[in-house]
């Protein structure tokens, strides 16, 4: 009989190890600065899609960009468009931005300011003897009205019976449009129509006045759209009801656990982003073509809910990506005027919010180095916690 016994296990040191890729991606633990790279990569996206476009276009570079600068900032008709478009971008920015706060989707914004500017010219209509000081804020705050009615429906579904509210205001957009087509062609119908689905122009004291600034001229409305941030980023920051707004938006449970109301500030932020979007329905409506149609918002509520994702829910920062949107849109325009495909217009605009998303990605992580690209060496011997024991 042979017995053996072995107290320990030698092992033999392989050769170190290389790790393949010495970098990691971690969150940043206290991101600074968000809105500043956000905005910053938007406008460098912005200088790479014009810089390589003219390359996928016959028209001459030089015509291209000529284009580009009299659409937008060289001609007073260039940033007359701009800011007439930048007025309801800001305000559809702001109805999904507040929303998007505490995790709400308004998806939308289109019908709400149908229904608000549909509202507006309901009284308008109503009272059109009216003087303008007494006809104007009605209108205004009858728009403000119809856009939070039209989205009690969608807010009650998702707090009550957890219905989300992507899918009911996405489709409440097509009610809306068929609501407006119905009074457009039938009871509003103009009676000198010429063509397209509108209704009956305003009374003339329901329009809102014009700003003429050095040639530019715009509606008064572009000076309330451009404040309206600026009270909503001191709302957030210096009120009560903005700290729990942005304090249940980080953690629901939190809220509830500190005694906060979520869901009344649920139903707040709902139905203040739709009163937000049938304002700007209502004021876009009585500054510029002055009659309801159903193409009145031309996509701005999905525009809108772009630039609250991009802004993050800073409202400094929706308004400046509103207005960087709208030189896009604006451009854009004087593209197709000298022969440029409309296709590369929106590869234009692609780009650039694709350079928005990696914007919102550097703000929120970071690329470090590990300390060392080597790894560590084991151990050369290992005491065996048993031993072996062999008999025949």
């Amino acid at each position: 009989m042979l017995r053996s016994s072995v107290d320990s296990v030698v092992v033999v040191p392989g050769a170190s190890r290389r790790s393949l890729w010495p970098w990691r991606i971690e969150r940043r633990p206290d991101p600074e600065r968000i809105g500043l790279y956000r905005i910053s990569a938007v406008l460098l996206g912005l200088a790479v899609s014009l810089a390589v476009a003219p390359l996928f276009t016959s028209t001459p570079p030089a015509e291209f960009y000529s284009a580009v600068w009299l659409g937008t900032f060289g001609s007073t008709l260039g940033m007359s468009n701009v800011l007439t478009i930048a007025m309801p971008l800001i305000l559809a920015g702001l109805a999904a931005s507040i929303p998007y706060r505490l995790g709400l989707w308004n998806v939308g914004i289109d019908g709400q300011m149908l229904m608000g500017a549909w509202t507006a010219t309901a009284v308008a209509f109503a009272m059109p003897q009216a003087p303008g000081f007494l006809m104007i804020p009605c209108m205004m705050l009858a728009g403000m009205i119809g856009g939070a009615l039209w989205i009690i429906i969608p807010t009650f579904a998702r707090i009550v019976l957890g219905v989300s509210e992507v899918i009911t205001t996405f489709l409440l957009n097509f009610v809306a449009v068929a609501w407006v087509a119905y009074w457009c062609t039938g009871p509003w119908y103009p009676k000198s129509s010429a063509g397209g689905v509108r209704a009956e122009p305003l009374p003339a004291q329901g329009e809102l006045g014009k700003l003429d600034i050095q040639g530019v001229v715009v509606s008064w409305g572009i000076l309330i759209a451009i404040a309206l941030p600026f009270v909503f980023w001191a709302a957030f920051r210096f009120t009560r009801w903005g700290y729990e707004i942005t304090m249940i938006g980080d953690n629901h449970r939190a809220g509830r656990y500190a005694g906060m109301n979520v869901r009344r500030l649920l139903v707040t932020s709902m139905l203040l982003g739709g009163l937000l979007a049938g304002f700007g329905g209502t004021i876009y409506m009585m500054g510029t073509s002055g009659q309801l149609s159903t193409g009145l918002t031309n996509n701005t509520g999905f525009n809108g809910l772009v630039i609250a994702v991009l802004a993050g829910s800073n409202e400094l920062a929706v308004l400046a990506l509103a207005l960087i949107y709208s030189l896009l849109l604006a451009g854009g325009g004087s593209l197709g005027i000298v022969g440029v495909d409309s296709d590369l217009v929106f590869a234009i605009i692609g780009i650039t919010l694709i350079f928005g998303s990696f914007g919102e990605a550097y703000a929120r992580l970071r690329l470090v180095r590990t300390k060392s690209s080597r790894v560590p060496p084991e151990s050369t011997t290992k005491e065996a916690p048993w031993t072996i024991n062999s008999s025949h």
